[in-house]
């Protein structure tokens, strides 16, 4: 149950600006608090003015057919809804070439730079940074793009600020709609942005910009480390396996099955194939490689919900490959040491 803040209570004139509405996620979300706060700051501009490009910079996407491919050279990497929120972007799903760069869709294509938010369902309202390998990527109608105007504001600090815990209330707050949220461009355009001395919003947008390269460089490292690996290993055709355009496993028989699982994915023939292609040159089994440090899963036990202030942060099996991972705040003291 979430409690007002004893500092910041909900005034009578709150009440009125919001045409009296007497439920309470307006007043207790902290994006009334948030816009009051911003007010008081001077020099504050509204968003769209701020921002240039196709309608007005900021703009999402169309509902269309999501033609598939798996072959790159006649696909675009595409980010869907859930897409963004990975640590590794190699294995994003590919649009039709064809489809992506027609006049409809064509201004979809992500640019490095730009500020992409969530704009419908539970992961609404999540703000990321266009990295430089994002480049040649396209995007679902799922994310808002902003595209800063260089003329007017530098694009790492105008992101910033929209990921900050005042950007972020401020956004998730004009969403619309119940069982799934949603969010316009419209809604957010005379979003409030304060401004600063040129020198501090330029360092800010040095530092954005920096990590974006890093992680950049990151990714390149670990592509680059995997292919030379596989290659090392003289497995070379491991690295384009085509996993998809493979026979499907139907009609397949196991005799005397040597594993507790009835599970028939755990014996898959064609990951059978690809266990016997690896065992056929020079390997250790993971067993081994973990011997003297960890190989194991975790207890099971009842998740007790705490606020941030006493609890930890308990990631899951999905929010571990997240470039943010945002779990949900247990109590310590009722969960396993390990």
């Amino acid at each position: 149950m979430k409690l007002a803040d004893i500092r910041n209570p909900v005034r009578s004139a709150w009440l009125a600006d919001q045409g009296l509405r007497l439920n309470a996620s307006p007043y207790l979300s902290g994006a009334y608090e948030t816009k009051k706060l911003l007010q008081r700051l001077p020099g504050t501009q509204q968003l769209h003015e701020l921002t240039a490009g196709h309608d007005g910079g900021i703009y999402n996407g169309p509902q269309f057919r999501r033609n598939y491919v798996s072959d790159p050279e006649h696909g675009v990497p595409f980010l869907g809804s859930v897409d963004m929120l990975e640590a590794d972007l190699t294995n994003t799903p590919r649009l039709l070439s064809r489809d992506a760069k027609s006049s409809k869709l064509a201004y979809l294509e992500v640019e490095p730079g730009m500020t992409l938010i969530y704009c419908a369902g539970q992961v609404l309202g999540r703000v990321f940074y266009a990295r430089p390998d994002m480049r040649g990527f396209w995007s679902s109608q799922d994310l808002i793009k902003v595209v800063a105007d260089p003329n007017q504001i530098s694009p790492g600090y105008l992101h910033a600020f929209l990921k900050s815990r005042f950007g972020i209330p401020a956004i998730t707050a004009r969403s619309y709609g119940s069982s799934i949220p949603h969010l316009e461009p419209v809604h957010i355009a005379d979003l409030p942005v304060p401004r600063f001395d040129a020198a501090v919003e330029e360092e800010i947008h040095r530092c954005v910009q920096a990590a974006a390269d890093l992680r950049a460089q990151f990714q390149a490292g670990v592509t680059a480390a995997t292919r030379d690996l596989f290659e090392s290993a003289g497995l070379p055709e491991l690295l384009d396996l085509h996993w998809h355009e493979q026979p499907r496993d139907l009609g397949f028989e196991v005799q005397r099955p040597e594993v507790i699982s009835l599970r028939a994915l755990n014996f898959s023939p064609r990951a059978n194939r690809l266990a016997e292609r690896l065992r056929d040159v020079p390997h250790r089994s993971l067993g081994d490689v973990c011997r003297g440090g960890k190989l194991q899963t975790g207890a099971r036990f009842k998740r007790i919900d705490a606020e941030p202030e006493y609890g930890v942060r308990l990631i899951g099996q999905r929010q571990a490959f997240w470039i943010h991972p945002e779990g949900r705040w247990i109590n310590p003291n009722e969960a396993p040491a390990a």
